[in-house]
Order: structure tokens, then C-alpha cells, then sequence
């Protein structure tokens, strides 16, 4: 122990207390996380030094001055300090903003409930329209296999069958008084055989009016749809005002590195969306329901069940359409490349209908109808994701030439 304590040569006598550049004793065991002796001190060389005193690449960001930083790294001058009382008054601001543009939009969508309710049913009413279709080519195929059959079992005539049949009802009394036709009868049997289209329809056709079995069901289903209606018109003035509020902290980079992102997920996010409400949700509850024999088993929609299963194809829709934005930043702060996707796109293939069937109904054709535009999204992602490397080289190659003097490499 006296000898671990001994100085060593060229230093100051036991005892007394180093100065800022006194040598450190060779025999201390030289430790990265803070330089202590056996006896557990620190070394007073280590902890003299000031972090001026160290190389500028190994000092921490928040020691070096501003004017040394990148310059989109340096925050604006000339704006005021704020406290945290003025953060908090102005977040407060900007939210109030945000939920008064909501609240108008949930009024205007409450307000006007028969354009809402024919917004929310649109998808069904197409999808229904589809299946009354086929019922009615059910039946005439039952007809034509079973003469014997009264067309009036399945069908009965519209306004333009009624003015048919007499129409023709006049023709036949004058065909009887000229003698001519005595022995030619015409009923609305016959007409129902021979008419088509607008001349007739079916009797206990598919109702496009979903039913709303509880006592608060239809209230609780309007105000869910004026809400996601509010949020998908109303959505966009929060963010915004959330962004004016984000955007004043951020440094020049950072802010235009969330403008190349933000308005893309969002148009992306509406796409989907309305990828979903015009197409995949009248196809799936039609292809759904054709399983089935129309003739022996009546689909009869519960409104809750139509809404939920809406709002969710509709929602899940939007958040795959984030795909190539997700892959685009991955991609460009380096944690994915772009081969790497390409390289497992097989497996993607598979994950994207397991992911479909998990979010879509057992139904292949609904799975394809999701899992399809998964797999193009992934594609469009690989070649965003290329497009950003490629940028990023470009900036590297620009910076190391500049830092040269050398001419970039193209």
C-alpha cells in the first residue's frame, strides 16, 4: 500500500495536491468511465481538465458553440424566448383552435343527418343493389326450369308494367271488337314473363334500409358517423394547429424533414381511406353474401354491425397506405436499406395476406382486395426508399466535396 502510494518521479511530494497538469502516476490502472486508483480516488489530472481543453470532435454537441453547428442545425435568431407559461398559452391556443374546427364539423355533419346517413350507407345500398340483381336472375333461371310456376310468386309489376298492361289490355279489346283476335288473352302474368327491367320487380326484395334492433342503436350510430365524419374533415385543422405549435421548436432541418413526410402520410392515409369506402366495402359485403342461396336465405343488415365493419376496413385501409412513407424513413436514416426490402418481398407477400385475413373477412377475394394493394404499396416503398439513398448520397458526396474543394462526383 505505501508503495501504490509513493509519487513518482517528477511529480509534486506526497501529499501535496497536483496541479492542473500533473503527470498521472504510471502505476494507476487507466479507466474509461472515470480514472481511479486502487484506493478508489479519481484522477485529479482527469478531473481538472475542462472540456474546452478536449479535441472538438469529442466534445458533445451541447459544449460547442452555435456558430460551430451546421447551420440547419442552428436554431433561428431573432425570435423571443418563450417561458413555460407562454408554451403553455399558446398550446392551449392552438388546441382550442383545433377542437372549434372539429366541433363545427360534428355540428354541420349532426345538423344534416339525412346527407350523413346516405354518405354512411352508400357502400351498402350499392352492395344490396348487386344482390337484388342476382335474386332476380335466381328466380327467372326457377322460371325457365318450372313453367308451371306464377311469376307473381317472385315479382310484381312497377308503375311502367302497370301502364303495359293497359296499354295492352286496350289493344286486345280492340283486337276483340274488329273480330280479328277472339281467341288471344292477355293477363299480368304473361307481362311479368315478358317484361323486364323497370316493368317489374321483386316482390320481397333485399332492403337496403339496415335495422337498428336496440333503442338508442340509430342515435348512437348517428353520432358515431357525424364523429368520424368531423375527424376526416375536421382532423386536418388539429394537426395543423399542432404543427404551427411543434414546428417553433424545431431546427430548419428538422422541420423540413417533417414537411417531406406529414403531407404525404396524410394524402396517403386519405386514399386509403377512400379506397376502402368505395371499393373494398360494397365488394366485400357483396361477395360475402354470394355464398349463399339468395332464394333460401334473406341477408338482413344490423346497422352497428354495418358501421363497425365500415369503419374499420375504411381506418385499417388508411394505415396500410402508410406503408412507403414507413419504408421511405427507414430507408433514409439507414436502420432498413432498400436491397433489404427487395430482398424479402417474397416473405412480405405471404405476411400481407395473413395480415388480410386477420383484418378482412374469411372471404378470399376481400383478403385479395386488401392484400393486393399491400404488395403494390410495398413496391412503391423499395422505390422510395432507393430514391431517398440515392439523395442521400448525393448530399454526402456534395458536403465531403465541399469540405475538399474538390468538384462531386455525379
Amino acid at each position: 500500500l505505501s508503495a501504490s502510494l509513493d509519487p513518482a518521479p517528477g511529480s509534486d511530494r506526497a501529499g501535496d495536491v497536483p496541479g492542473p497538469r500533473a503527470a498521472r502516476p504510471a502505476h494507476w490502472p487507466v479507466d474509461p468511465a472515470g480514472r481511479r486508483d486502487p484506493a478508489g480516488r479519481r484522477d485529479p489530472a482527469a478531473e481538472d481538465a475542462p472540456s474546452r481543453d478536449r479535441p472538438e470532435s469529442d466534445r458533445p454537441e451541447s459544449d460547442r458553440p452555435e456558430s460551430d453547428r451546421p447551420e440547419s442545425d442552428r436554431p433561428e435568431e431573432g425570435g423571443p424566448r418563450m417561458s413555460l407559461g407562454e408554451h403553455l398559452d399558446e398550446l392551449r391556443k392552438r388546441l382550442f383552435i383545433g377542437v372549434v374546427g372539429m366541433a363545427l364539423a360534428f355540428a354541420v355533419a349532426y345538423g344534416f343527418q339525412d346527407r350523413t346517413f346516405a354518405i354512411v350507407l352508400r357502400p351498402l345500398r350499392q352492395a344490396v343493389t348487386w344482390l337484388n340483381a342476382d335474386l332476380e336472375a335466381a328466380y327467372d333461371k326457377r322460371l325457365a326450369a318450372d313453367p308451371d310456376l306464377d311469376p307473381a310468386l317472385f315479382f310484381e309489376l312497377t308503375r311502367e308494367g302497370d301502364r303495359r298492361l293497359r296499354e295492352s289490355n286496350l289493344e286486345l279489346g280492340s283486337a276483340h271488337d274488329t273480330g280479328l283476335a277472339a281467341d288471344q288473352d292477355l293477363d299480368p302474368e304473361r307481362v311479368l314473363e315478358s317484361t323486364r327491367g323497370s316493368a317489374r320487380r321483386l316482390r320481397e326484395p333485399i332492403d337496403t334500409r339496415p335495422q337498428a334492433t336496440g333503442p338508442g342503436e340509430a342515435f348512437i350510430g348517428n353520432l358515431k358517423a357525424a364523429f368520424y365524419l368531423s375527424l376526416f374533415v375536421g382532423g386536418p385543422i388539429m394537426l395543423w394547429q399542432l404543427w404551427l405549435f411543434i414546428a417553433a421548436g424545431l431546427y430548419p432541418a428538422e422541420r423540413r424533414a417533417v414537411l417531406a413526410y406529414i403531407p404525404t402520410s396524410l394524402i396517403l392515409f386519405g386514399a386509403g381511406t377512400l379506397f376502402g369506402y368505395f371499393v373494398m366495402v360494397p365488394y366485400a359485403i357483396y361477395f360475402l353474401n354470394t355464398s349463399i342461396d339468395l332464394t333460401q336465405v334473406r341477408p338482413d343488415f344490423r346497422y352497428a354491425q354495418y358501421f363497425s365493419f365500415l369503419s374499420s376496413l375504411c381506418i385499417g385501409l388508411g394505415a396500410v397506405f402508410q406503408l412507403p412513407v414507413l419504408m421511405a424513413a427507414l430507408a433514409r436514416v439507414g436502420i432498413v436499406a432498400s436491397a433489404t426490402f427487395a430482398k424479402w418481398r417474397r416473405h412480405f407477400i405471404v405476411l400481407a395476406f395473413v395480415v388480410a385475413a386477420i383484418l378482412t373477412p374469411p372471404d378470399p377475394f376481400t383478403q385479395s382486395i386488401m392484400a393486393v394493394p399491400m404488395v403494390v404499396l410495398y413496391e412503391l416503398g423499395i422505390l422510395a426508399g432507393r430514391f431517398v439513398e440515392r439523395r442521400e448520397r448525393r448530399k454526402t458526396s456534395a458536403a465531403g466535396a465541399a469540405a475538399t474543394g474538390s468538384a462531386p462526383k455525379p
